[in-house]
């Protein structure tokens, strides 16, 4: 798998630069074969505009709410975090807060992150309690981010059609759909509520933008230090509620570090350390090794890895956020809680974190844009217009590059053949809800509506009512046992062989019997 992964990173690597310059090229031939644009779109009304945004969201939204649905029927969801979000949704609106068994010996999301967040989606998920409202509203509230960007874009840059682009560019940006199209989270809600509280912070509409700031804090610990910098940056432009934004964002981001994930974490340890066990076993054995050897973060592969993760995120905005440094730092946290993990797939922009970094790319290349047009539009006429132009040019470009081929089509994978699925849904219909079950990882999330969801890895995998396999896994193992290590980062279920053994040792359980199997799709029930 990771050689695999090196060689798409490689790919990058070549398709990045290329794509970055057929842009340029691109945008030089349309300003020669229309030297009348600028006065054209000039005279589109506002209305005219917001009408295409709206539009476009509208589209978006029809596309990936059907993307997320279908990646659900053909259960190529994944229990990690599909299952544990719905487990601790289903838990809360239940009287049990926040309560996730599928990561023993946790037994809490707060274990993990604090994202009080969900409080205000549970509203929503009491009405209907499926994973597919999750999965829906994220959609939607990703959607309207565009939105934000036409709003803080026509603010700005004060040129509505340039807001009209820079939305649209938003709709097209990878780490959006990466963000949408990989179960639910949280976390990327943050982005959406950080751009409108800048926005509205620029309007000097403080005490909203305050109440949307908190909002994005309340997404997820790291966001809330985010926040807290944006503080510190709108500081610098209206004191009072600057101040207050940082001092808030500060405030609950070590609350949530300090007392409340330490706490609820089994042992006193957050178990999120083991992601960076090559750098020490806590944040100040990390910060230690990274002073005291910062080329370990550019050995041959990850460093390959890591230049790959900062053009991702930079060539979208065509490196413009470069030229607002400042405004670009408020990412810093979220950013390096990727950048020093040794996983090639968080290098290569998979997963839903990159997205927590677009409010800051974003922001910060309007501002770019802004300063490149100050400085040279006497010698370039329109030149942020045909800068918004080439953004979108690049990443239309990625939208069907080779970032897009090698990873996005494997978010659809399933290895559960058509009447495999029948099968699935068959079997999850004879487990009640008030049993406790052990599921196969793309399983669970179909039946994670109870207080007790556990995978097969863990020791208490068969103390479980019901243990629902598939007789499958959803990713490959090579040297991973099933014997369970909380050390150990999930990054497989198990090997075949090892997940076949435990079928066995299951059929050979006296405390078990099976009651299901149909196409792959086995069922047992504890007696």
């Amino acid at each position: 798998m990771d050689a695999f992964l090196l060689n798409s990173i490689k790919l990058n690597l070549i398709f990045y630069p290329l794509v970055f310059a057929i842009g340029i090229v691109l945008v030089f031939f349309l300003k020669i074969a229309l030297p009348e644009l600028s006065r054209w779109v000039r005279s589109i009304k506002r209305k005219n505009l917001l009408l295409i945004v709206f539009m476009a969201m509208v589209i978006y939204t029809v596309i990936f709410g059907f993307l997320s649905i279908h990646r659900y029927d053909v259960f190529a969801v994944n229990i990690y975090d599909l299952g544990n979000m719905e487990q601790a949704l289903w838990n809360t609106v239940h009287g049990d807060f926040m309560r996730m068994t599928t990561h023993y010996p946790a037994e809490t999301r707060l274990a993990f992150h604090v994202e009080p967040i969900m409080l205000l989606v549970s509203a929503f998920y009491f009405l209907w309690q499926d994973p597919r409202l999750l999965l829906l509203l994220q959609t939607i509230l990703l959607a309207s981010g565009a939105l934000a960007v036409f709003l803080l874009t026509e603010r700005i840059l004060k040129f509505e059609f340039i807001a009209l682009l820079m939305a649209i560019a938003y709709l097209l940006n990878p780490a959006l759909h990466q963000a949408n199209l990989f179960d639910f989270h949280p976390l990327v809600f943050g982005t959406i509520f950080i751009l409108y509280a800048f926005y509205f912070f620029l309007k000097e509409k403080y005490p909203l933008s305050l109440v949307l700031f908190l909002l994005a804090a309340f997404c997820r610990e790291e966001i809330a230090l985010m926040v807290f910098l944006f503080g510190l940056y709108l500081f610098f432009r209206q004191k009072k509620w600057g101040a207050i934004i940082g001092l808030c964002g500060l405030a609950w981001g070590l609350i949530s570090l300090l007392i409340i994930i330490p706490n609820a974490s089994p042992g006193g340890v957050p178990i999120q350390y083991a992601l960076y066990e090559q750098l020490g076993n806590n944040p100040t054995e990390v910060i230690t090794t990274l002073i005291s050897n910062p080329f370990i973060l550019l050995d041959y592969y990850s460093g390959l890895g890591r230049l790959n993760y900062v053009i991702f995120l930079l060539l979208p905005f065509a490196f413009l956020s470069l030229l607002s440094p400042w405004l670009l730092l408020t990412g810093i946290f979220s950013f390096g809680i990727i950048f020093i993990r040794d996983d090639l797939r968080l290098l290569m922009g998979i997963y839903h974190y990159h997205f927590a970094l677009v409010g800051s790319l974003l922001l910060s290349a309007l501002y770019g844009i802004k300063k490149l047009d100050d400085k040279f539009s006497h010698r370039f006429k329109d030149l942020a217009l045909y800068t918004a132009i080439m953004i979108v040019l690049i990443n239309m470009m990625l939208l069907f590059g080779h970032q897009s081929t090698s990873i996005k089509i494997d978010y659809f994978a399933t290895k559960l053949s058509t009447a495999g699925q029948e099968s699935a849904r068959v079997a999850i219909k004879l487990i009640p809800t008030e049993a406790s079950l052990t599921a196969s990882w793309n399983l669970g999330p179909h039946a994670a509506g109870r207080h007790d969801l556990r995978t097969i890895d863990s020791p208490l995998s068969t103390n479980s009512d019901y243990i629902l396999l598939g007789n499958v896994t959803n990713a490959p193992c090579h040297e991973q046992t099933l014997t369970y290590n909380i050390n150990t980062p999930k990054t497989c279920e198990a090997t075949p062989e090892q997940y076949q053994a435990y079928i066995t040792a299951l059929k050979k359980n006296e405390n078990y019997q099976l009651i299901f199997d149909q196409n792959g799709i086995l069922l047992f029930k504890r007696y």
